[in-house]
């Protein structure tokens, strides 16, 4: 990597040492460890300090790639907003009355229309569509009416942030759950999806590496609250009707496959920024093949061209 984005080795190694810094241990072990979602909003969460199950995904394809997410920020998707939107309707529903508002039908060329209009911006509402407000009512109601994920939300506290060390690298964590209820040490993680049946969710499993965050989250939460997170639930909820609700326990053979790529991603951080070097891909001209099943689909008949 010459340069990237302007900038050149050195200026991007300065940037990436500051977002993670490694911590003495002793040093840590007086620094606050756990915030709620009051004492540090979403936005601080984000934009502060520490290793996240995200940071380690992104590295994993390269560290590269990890930089570039962090020099090049993106824009929220519509379905990024749509969950973010979700998460405050189900977890903080006071908060969600009043930070989000269908706009009103007014004809603002008018005089009153424009008023009327001016008037409701001054409001500082996020805009959200008829339709969109009436899925997250749905998918609402549908989680909290469901059985066994309902009462668990009921008691759990939303938006909880927290920090740790890692013991090898010195390297700051960082975690925030969707929802926790620390005294059954039971954690939520709401994912919104067009499918929860378990043959579709297994496939957002990998493609999305949840199998990084569950571990992630247990050993950072788990260390900052001085207590194991016996569980980490998926809460896979469903887009359209009828607004299906599955949760999901990761297999035990998944989360140690996590805990495997977690120490790999942390360790090659760390490499990163000691040597100053955040690679992409390799240089070098590779052979490649099509994966097992392809071509078992071919040699099989499969392909009916």
């Amino acid at each position: 990597m010459m340069r990237f984005l302007g900038k050149n080795k050195e200026e991007v190694a300065a940037v990436m040492r500051k977002k993670f810094p490694v911590t003495e241990k002793e040093t840590f072990a007086s620094k606050r460890k756990v915030y709620s979602g009051e004492e540090l909003p979403n936005e601080q969460y984000h934009g502060g300090l520490g290793v996240s199950s995200s940071n380690v995904k992104e590295i994993l394809a390269s560290p590269l790639h990890m930089v570039s997410r962090m020099l090049l920020p993106q824009e929220p998707s519509p379905a990024m907003e749509f969950g973010t939107a979700l998460h405050r309707a189900v977890l903080e529903p006071k908060k969600f009355e009043t930070a989000y508002a269908v706009p009103p039908k007014v004809d603002r060329r008018t005089k009153e229309g424009k008023a009327a209009w001016e008037e409701w911006v001054s409001r500082g509402y996020v805009p959200i569509s008829q339709e969109d407000m009436d899925t997250l009512f749905w998918m609402r109601d549908s989680v909290m009416g469901h059985p066994k994920i309902g009462p668990l939300l009921q008691k759990a506290e939303g938006e909880i942030s927290c920090f740790s060390r890692d013991q090898e690298t010195g390297l700051l964590l960082k975690c925030r759950f969707d929802a926790l209820v620390k005294d059954l040490g039971i954690a939520l993680d709401l994912k919104t999806t067009q499918d929860a049946t378990p043959e579709e969710f297994a496939r957002s499993i990998e493609k999305f590496k949840y199998y990084v965050q569950d571990p992630f989250y247990r050993n950072v939460g788990g260390d900052a609250l001085g207590t194991k997170i016996r569980g980490f639930l998926f809460v896979a909820m469903e887009k359209k009707a009828p607004y299906q609700v599955q949760a999901y326990l990761l297999s035990e053979e998944d989360i140690a496959l996590g805990e495997i790529q977690i120490r790999k991603g942390l360790d090659l951080l760390k490499k990163c920024l000691d040597s100053g070097e955040f690679p992409g891909y390799s240089n070098e001209i590779q052979e490649i093949a099509m994966p097992g099943w392809a071509r078992r689909k071919i040699v099989g008949g499969g392909n009916n061209v």
